[in-house]
């Protein structure tokens, strides 16, 4: 029995026109199933669009694209190449506005405060002089004419104005701070707007070249550090008992001053307190004075004579306080007091030595 394929080829061979016709008419009905087939998927995209999903990738539809129909009969089947090709439908977006609730701004109302509190500007107080007149003996007569009054003397120690001075109020005290004034011949007053000036401040009279001489009340019990340096004229200037300690460099570089005066209130030179004080000759120091600091008349070359009232006083040993004095330099001390030496003209640290 005759195998399908021996059947086929038999028929081929005596009529090839028929068994190719018929293979030509089925395979022109197989494309045109295919394509009926894909325009029926194209017409059911187009009535059912795609809905936009929130995948990141766009959605895609996959169609066929037939590239090759046989149009010549060849001694073989035709074949048929289909490539897949993807199109991308972009995702329709819909954007709904979201309903933005009206924004109302809040109404403040201020209430002003029923209570209200009174501000009362201070009156600077005003103190009168006192005055010195003679009451009259009797009850004068609302009609009788006073003949004559005494009137109030009001007495400064201050030679300048109060605008010379910068200065500090702290309770009843004054500290002058700055001396702004050109005088050659100063006298710093003993009271400041009611209040008592009761110290001269660091720097107060530092490089005020043209003052000549200084007198400070009797009520300065503080001197601050540099108060008088380089008041390179200054020739005189008092300092007020009460006076505890002669500042830090408080008289350096007072390249006038001949001769001052230390009251016995004063416990301590400070260091470099009159250093290069070259026309300083002579100086006492009070019994009250118990510590020299270190090189405190340093430098006053032309410094001849220490009179040492007390005993001897602490100092620095390494740092002498008369160092660079005159080549003469002498310094006394009474008999009996105790530090200086036992025997009289002994040397003390390499000075000479004499009682008074």
């Amino acid at each position: 029995m005759k195998q399908p394929k021996d059947v086929r080829d038999s028929i081929y061979k005596k009529h090839p026109l028929i068994a190719w016709s018929v293979t030509v008419i089925a395979g022109v009905g197989f494309v045109v199933g295919l394509v009926s087939g894909v325009i029926g998927i194209v017409d059911h995209i187009k009535d059912n669009p795609s809905v936009t999903t929130s995948h990141s990738e766009p959605p895609t539809t996959t169609m066929l694209n037939f590239t090759k129909i046989p149009t010549m009969i060849t001694n073989e089947m035709p074949k048929i190449t289909a490539t897949w090709v993807t199109t991308t439908t972009k995702p329709v977006t819909t954007t709904t506005k979201k309903n933005t609730p009206a924004t109302t701004k809040p109404t403040i109302t201020a209430v002003k405060s029923a209570s209200t509190t009174a501000t009362t500007k201070a009156k600077p107080i005003t103190t009168k002089p006192v005055t010195n007149a003679a009451k009259p003996a009797s009850t004068p007569n609302p009609t009788q004419k006073i003949v004559s009054t005494t009137k109030a003397t009001i007495t400064t120690t201050s030679s300048a104005p109060v605008t010379d001075y910068g200065y500090r109020i702290s309770g009843n005290n004054v500290t002058i701070t700055k001396y702004k004034g050109e005088e050659t011949q100063v006298v710093v007053p003993n009271k400041i707007e009611g209040k008592v000036v009761t110290a001269i401040g660091d720097n107060a009279f530092d490089g005020c070249t043209k003052i000549k001489s200084i007198k400070l009340p009797n009520t300065i019990t503080t001197l601050g550090a540099f108060a008088f340096r380089y008041c390179v004229d200054l020739e005189s200037i008092n300092i007020p008992f009460g006076v505890k300690a002669i500042p830090y460099l408080g008289f350096a570089c007072c390249y006038a001053l001949k001769s001052i005066n230390i009251p016995s209130s004063v416990t301590t030179i400070e260091e470099l307190a009159f250093l290069e004080c070259i026309n300083l000759q002579t100086i006492v120091i009070p019994s009250s004075v118990n510590e020299l600091v270190a090189f405190c008349f340093a430098d006053c070359t032309n410094l001849k004579t220490a009179y040492f009232e007390g005993n001897e006083p602490k100092y620095n040993r390494i740092a002498l306080p008369f160092v660079n004095a005159a080549p003469n330099f002498k310094i006394y001390y009474h008999k009996g007091k105790t530090g200086w030496p036992e025997n009289v003209g002994d040397i003390w640290n390499g000075y000479p030595t004499a009682t008074w």
